[in-house]
């Protein structure tokens, strides 16, 4: 299925390990996780749907599944949309855990301790767990939305590289056991995304998806500065207004429209002086 034409579709891996669980025999583990995970996705759906966030599709994947967002929305909607999930498989668990109160059951028991693990594991403070994305956006707060992507790299390289050594040992303890070096597989894979995502970051917070139209905030920047260093230093709290210093001594006043005609038109992180040329049609309108 492709996603540019459905908003639902299923990675063809699915199918391999759909083949793989059931030669080995756990194929009704396998989908009591993913029944879990679906449950876990649908929560986050329903709080989107809540708060008025459009979403551009939903995948399976061979480790879970995945909601795709639009565009970003402001920091503390997201953290609402994000712990939606963990709470969802922490009210299953205590579902479980009342069930088997009442009827022991190896699959009931299963249930349970799967919902647990999934409820800790999205806390990770690393992509592409919850925990990361809440993490972020904290961060995105403070240092603005390029910079709180590069904390969230850094921090989930070591969260991975420290999930892939306890695999190591674990297996090596276990007698083969890598159940953890496959969970550190789509931490380093989501890691390697990170580029792509805040690119289109850059682009919502340019376009005013999750900045404040009452707040102006004026940079004063160099002509060759980039557009990728405005953004680092963009928060969630304003709209930005840009004073270009060019090489002639005169300044001049870059709106946000004209920053997006011209990021869009190059379709890179111009230099300012770029957006200024671009902008050519209105620009002894704006010197001051």
């Amino acid at each position: 299925m492709n996603k540019n034409n459905r908003y639902f579709y299923m990675s063809r891996w699915c199918i391999l390990l759909i083949f793989v669980a059931t030669l080995l025999g756990v194929l009704p583990q396998v989908t009591i996780v993913y029944i879990s995970v679906a449950v876990h996705e649908c929560a986050h759906l329903a709080v989107c749907r809540a708060l008025g966030v459009p979403t551009e599709h939903m995948r399976v994947l061979p480790y879970g599944m995945e909601l795709k967002l639009r565009h970003l929305v402001h920091p503390l909607l997201h953290i609402a949309i994000c712990a939606a999930g963990p709470m969802a498989n922490l009210v299953l668990f205590c579902a479980g855990r009342t069930a088997l109160v009442f009827f022991q059951d190896s699959y009931v028991a299963f249930f349970t301790g799967a919902n647990f693990i999934l409820f800790v594991f999205n806390l990770f403070p690393c992509v592409p767990m919850d925990g990361g994305e809440i993490l972020r956006c904290i961060f995105s707060f403070r240092v603005g939305v390029l910079n709180s992507y590069r904390i969230i790299s850094a921090v989930s390289y070591i969260c991975g590289s420290v999930l892939f050594v306890s695999g190591g040992i674990f297996a090596y303890y276990t007698g083969g056991n890598v159940t953890m070096l496959i969970v550190a597989l789509p931490v380093f894979v989501n890691i390697a995304g990170l580029r792509v995502t805040y690119i289109y970051a850059v682009r919502d917070v340019l376009a005013g998806e999750v900045s404040h139209p009452f707040r102006i905030k004026l940079f004063s920047m160099g002509e060759s500065d980039g557009v990728t260093k405005l953004i680092r230093r963009v928060s969630f709290r304003y709209t930005m207004v840009v004073a270009v210093r060019m090489e002639d001594g005169r300044i001049h006043i870059l709106s946000q429209s004209e920053l997006i005609d011209a990021v869009n038109h190059k379709n890179t992180f111009a230099t300012l002086g770029e957006c200024v040329e671009f902008s050519k049609n209105i620009l002894y309108n704006n010197y001051i």
